[in-house]
């Protein structure tokens, strides 16, 4: 699955990968999302629900 192909960001040039917060929502915790965000090298940050 890939989701950030269509925005463009797989082509931007960073210093650095941005983490991803999130609190623990279904579609934050599925194995999709994990294996695509560890392909791109980014982390994952999760908060606690209805916390900004």
């Amino acid at each position: 699955m890939e989701m950030t192909g269509g925005s463009g960001c797989d082509q931007a040039t960073v210093m650095h990968k941005p983490r991803l917060l999130s609190d623990h929502g279904s579609s934050y915790v599925a194995s999709d999302l994990a294996d695509d965000l560890e392909d791109k090298g980014m982390g994952h940050v999760r908060g606690a629900p209805n916390h900004p």
